[in-house]
């Protein structure tokens, strides 16, 4: 009974070491991402300047963090909302979802 109790113990830490990375939110230039589920791609959460982000909103394909590239595949839910000072906005084809409200609210 003890081994299969360690055995058990040992896979769940080792399942919580491989998701660790899931969930983690980090800044790269202008903008906040979060790593999906996929732990292979990221969400846009937000620009570092929140609503007072201005000028061009550029957008990458994808981003390194700590190491590792991820493909920028979401624009999260009210990521830009109320941002009234953007001027141009570019998305790449890498992104194949805008989540509801993304741009609420934003002048662009």
């Amino acid at each position: 009974m003890k081994k299969y109790l360690h055995l058990f113990l040992l896979l769940f830490v080792f399942t919580g070491l491989v998701n660790a990375q899931s969930g983690t939110t980090f800044t790269v230039g202008d903008l906040n991402y979060r790593v999906n589920d996929d732990q292979v791609s990221v969400t846009v959460i937000g620009h570092v300047n929140g609503y007072n982000a201005q000028g061009a909103l550029n957008i990458p394909e994808s981003v390194n963090f700590e190491g590792d590239n991820y493909a920028v595949t979401v624009i999260g839910n009210t990521a830009f909302m109320y941002c009234f000072y953007l001027n141009s906005l570019t998305i790449p084809s890498s992104v194949t979802t805008i989540e509801e409200g993304a741009f609420e609210y934003a002048l662009i």
